[in-house]
């Protein structure tokens, strides 16, 4: 697959160093389609990306996808746990409405319904690293504790360097 920076290339060898099309290809290996394809090239990322020019046809679940909407929109108030599953879908659309589909239609299905109806929000980790001496932490706090038998109020002083690992 052919990337924006080949895309460039080619529109550069063509437009700044007058380079015809046969010449590209015959010097450069790339093929006349797809030196046309960058020299139509509009700028934008999307290069070589196909789009479909209609949304595909489900002949035997099209009709039950604003069903599957409603149980994955009224899953959104309840607990992880208790929301339906793929597999739970597809056994109600099979007993409730009787409708002939494999199982992995449904799953495929229902993970597009899935992104539109609530796109998955993905927890980020990102690794910290400081050099010697560069971050402390530091809190402050209090506890008790039995000094000669006796419960004692204390106060706390902790620091941890963020060079430290420990």
């Amino acid at each position: 697959m052919k990337t924006v920076a080949d895309y460039q290339f080619i529109r550069k060898l063509h437009v700044d160093h007058g380079m015809s099309i046969r010449e590209i290809a015959r010097q450069y290996h790339y093929s006349r389609r797809t030196i046309r394809a960058a020299l139509a090239w509009d700028g934008s990322d999307n290069v070589g990306k196909y789009e479909r020019r209609k949304p595909a046809v489900r002949p035997k679940t099209g009709e039950y996808v604003g069903i599957i909407d409603e149980w994955l929109e009224a899953d959104q108030g309840v607990h992880r746990k208790q929301r339906h599953t793929a597999k739970r879908i597809w056994e109600r659309l099979r007993d409730e409405y009787g409708v002939d589909v494999t199982e992995s239609t449904v799953r495929r299905l229902v993970a597009q319904r899935r992104e539109v109806i609530a796109p998955l929000v993905r927890q980020v980790y990102l690794m910290l690293a400081f050099g010697p001496g560069d971050l402390a932490q530091v809190d402050w706090g209090e506890a008790q504790v039995w000094i000669d038998g006796v419960l004692t109020k204390v106060y706390l002083f902790c620091m941890r360097l963020g060079y430290s690992t420990a």
